[in-house]
């Protein structure tokens, strides 16, 4: 493991991408910090971090150019592998909100925000994750919650943290187009209020009601309105009521 440590920083994801414009970063080189000032989601939205209680890493992983790779298969591998980290620890109930976070018991427990990098196809990501160690209060996220809170054990984070990396790099090693669809079946499988009646508003505004259905190859959120039609919705379109 390659990593790089830094006592803080806005955002990991940030530095290790100005890295990456300066010189040369090897293929699962990892960066960390004790405190992370402007960790962000897919949305914008500010992850809340504690002090030696959260965890907040990016991870860059590079592809070969002979993989033809899905880029929402990274998002979905990356899913997966920290669903079995956190279900080895014993946290219940694990969902996955499309698109990007993780839950217990229907509360935010971990967020990912994964950034491609293109030269003609998929040459690298930057992963980052952040997850509720030890936190036992989370006053500003009304729904959130951590390792503590849903198992009672205050936990190691370089511990956590190696768990997560080693099944974070495994997941992606053989990474592979066709392998697509059981990736997909895996993911809905785990996905958040699929086939429950749930409330949606659009990025104009309607709100509407209908059913998760899944995601599509192109990680696109399938949902069934009330008219039984199929409509498909990409990333910051679409917006969970209840």
């Amino acid at each position: 493991m390659i990593e790089i440590k830094i006592d803080a920083t806005e955002s990991t994801n940030d530095y290790l991408k100005e890295m990456m414009r300066r010189l040369p970063v090897a293929d699962g080189t990892l960066v960390s910090t004790d405190h992370q000032t402007k960790g962000k989601g897919q949305r914008g939205t500010v992850w809340h971090f504690e002090r030696d209680k959260s965890l907040a890493i990016s991870i860059l992983k590079t592809f070969d150019s002979a993989q033809s790779i899905v880029p929402f298969q990274v998002q979905i591998r990356v899913s997966l592998a920290i669903l079995s980290v956190l279900e080895t620890l014993g946290v219940p109930n694990l969902m996955v909100k499309w698109p990007n976070d993780i839950l217990s018991d229907g509360a935010k427990i971990a967020g990912i925000l994964i950034e491609n990098q293109y030269q003609g196809q998929l040459k690298s990501s930057v992963i980052g994750l952040g997850l509720n160690v030890n936190n036992a209060f989370l006053p500003n996220l009304p729904n959130a919650t951590s390792l503590f809170l849903v198992t009672n054990k205050v936990r190691e984070i370089n511990q956590i943290k190696s768990l997560l990396y080693g099944q974070i790099l495994a997941s992606l090693s053989d990474l592979q187009a066709n392998q697509l669809q059981n990736d997909v079946a895996q993911y809905e499988s785990s996905l958040f209020r699929k086939d429950v009646s749930s409330r949606f508003m659009t990025l104009q505004g309607e709100v509407f009601e209908g059913k998760i259905r899944g995601v599509s190859d192109q990680g696109l959120l399938r949902i069934e309105d009330r008219t039984n039609q199929m409509r498909f919705f990409a990333l910051k379109t679409i917006k969970f009521l209840d």
